[in-house]
């Protein structure tokens, strides 16, 4: 895979997600008129990175720990002479001899990584590459993690804080929560989910994702859930519908939007994978209807649905994600894996007509499908 390109074209968000998904190996380059920066992904995880020409940021061990006040400047000298003569690194003297606090350490250097990346986002334009391999270069960040983290938090992360840099220089304010600005689509917070969203203040993982979306879907769970057999009003979620068909995706809309706060409707698979994502990092979890014959991008790396549902269950393990065939078809053996349901919708020829609103529609049957699976 080889990825060359503007970040005017494709945003630093998504070139991460292409390489988190394909879990790729190598080195992304980056140039703007801001610097240049650079990060090392091994296996789709961020190992490292690393900024030239901007100010403050620490690109080699001996400057971070000098200037966070780890290590005295002749004591990381002498352990860095020493290391050369015996053969080992730097980093394994300064364990063995300088009492090097582990902990305070790799805390600092993922800290470094992690400012490293975020400051990229900040870059409106510039130039970028992927370059797949495993050895390091000359001009490859020289702190490693030891552990890599996760692309994905620091793609949704990045966003969030270019996001919320945007409204503030659009409303002369610094403070997110008092600005009610258009964002996303030109919708504002309160416009997506009808209520005012608290952002979690570091969502790390999956696992903080999901507990943070966890009171909103208690509530879900009580609206219109007493029984299955009529649907469910699911004002405060949003829903993410990606068919390649328009027509489908006008008519599924028309069906379900009564259902649910907002209806957002994607022909490809890379569109619906932005929403989702944006959801995420506000900590919502939206529900997902997703056609079989959905194209997905073979430079992601995802091969065909079942990987797409595996990878994104592994970014958010709750997300209810639903395949969505027309009525006649029968699902393919192992089509619904990983899936938490399939439902049909009428053949496409029938689709023209208007959805009507009586208990035995095919429109109500869609939504009650649904409800059933989401009250349970």
């Amino acid at each position: 895979m080889s990825l060359v390109g503007n970040l005017e074209d494709l945003s630093l968000g998504d070139i991460m997600q292409i390489i988190s998904l394909s879990q790729k190996f190598g080195v992304l380059a980056l140039e703007s008129e801001r610097g240049r920066g650079r990060i090392v992904f091994s296996a789709g995880l961020v190992r490292g990175a690393c900024l030239k020409g901007v100010d403050g940021h620490f690109s080699d061990l001996r400057a971070l720990v000098v200037g966070k006040g780890i290590l005295d400047p002749a004591v990381f000298d002498a352990c860095e002479a020493r290391a050369s003569d015996l053969g080992l690194t730097v980093e394994e003297m300064l364990r063995s001899e300088a009492s090097l606090d582990i902990a305070r350490f790799d805390s600092l250097l993922q800290e470094t990584v992690e400012s490293a990346v975020l400051e990229m986002f900040t870059w409106p334009s510039g130039d970028f590459s992927f370059d797949v391999r495993s050895e390091p270069e000359k001009d490859d960040p020289q702190l490693i993690l030891r552990t890599g983290i996760n692309a994905q938090y620091l793609a949704m992360e990045g966003m969030r804080m270019r996001d919320e840099a945007e409204r503030a220089d659009a409303t002369g304010s610094s403070d997110p929560e008092k600005d009610q600005v258009p964002c996303v689509d030109e919708l504002s917070a309160e416009e997506m989910f009808g209520v005012a969203i608290e952002e979690p203040a570091h969502a790390t993982s999956t696992e903080d994702a999901d507990r943070a979306a966890s009171g909103s879907r208690d509530e879900v769970a009580g609206l219109g859930c007493e029984s299955a057999a009529r649907p469910m009003q699911v004002h405060a979620r949003p829903l993410i519908l990606i068919d390649p068909d328009v027509v489908v995706l006008e008519w599924v809309k028309q069906s379900l939007q009564d259902e649910f706060r907002h209806v957002h409707v994607f022909q490809q698979a890379e569109q619906g994978l932005m929403r989702i994502r944006q959801y995420l990092i506000r900590g919502e979890l939206p529900v997902v209807l997703i056609s079989p014959e959905a194209e997905i991008d073979s430079l992601s790396g995802i091969r065909g649905l079942e990987d797409f549902v595996k990878r994104l269950k592994a970014q958010a393990e709750k997300l209810p994600i639903f395949g969505l065939i027309e009525g006649e078809q029968q699902p393919e053996a192992g089509a619904q894996g990983g899936l938490d349901g399939v439902l049909a919708r009428p053949a496409r020829k029938l689709l023209r007509e208007t959805p009507t609103d009586t208990d035995d529609s095919p429109a109500r049957s869609l939504s009650k499908a649904l409800a059933g699976y989401l009250c349970q």
